[in-house]
């Protein structure tokens, strides 16, 4: 395998990923509250921007190519997000209406806590490799692996 693709390698890109998506979607947040949106609504608004840009992302660059087409991965990365809105959602709740912080206070504790079961149900799921698709890479030489695949193929031909 080559160098930064294993996990620590996949952990590092999807930090940089979601720390991007985790700034745009502040910044989306903050801005539907500042022109009046409540600050339920504008959750699902901000989610769903940030999750067009994270899908995007991740399934370029920060996991190896799963094999699958680009509408296979977006179903199964819409999957997962909706259990990580509801995480993030109910986190939000509780630290906006119960504990009382500020929306964009909630929010972002809510995201941070969401954060890492998205990451392992995206790595587990969202994106793994096909098992086809694994079995004949485990058998290519070692200078034939990611790097070769990724570079023949556009990012959304996979």
């Amino acid at each position: 395998m080559a160098a930064g693709r294993g996990l620590s390698g996949q952990i590092v890109r999807y930090v940089i990923v979601v720390g991007c998506g985790y700034l745009l979607a502040i910044a989306f947040y903050s801005g539907e509250l500042d022109v009046g949106v409540p600050p339920y609504p504008a959750l699902g608004v901000a989610f769903v921007l940030n999750g067009l840009f994270n899908f995007a992302l991740l399934r370029v660059w920060a996991f190896p190519p799963s094999g699958r087409g680009v509408g296979s991965d977006l179903r199964r990365f819409c999957v997962v997000a909706t259990a990580s809105f509801v995480v993030n959602y109910a986190s939000f709740a509780v630290l906006y209406s119960a504990l009382g912080l500020r929306a964009t206070s909630a929010q972002r504790l809510a995201i941070l806590i969401a954060a890492p079961v998205t990451f392992l149900a995206n790595r587990l799921w969202s994106f793994r490799v096909r098992a086809a698709k694994l079995e004949s890479a485990t058998t290519e030489a070692p200078s034939a692996g990611w790097e070769v695949l990724s570079s023949t193929r556009g990012p959304w031909r996979r």
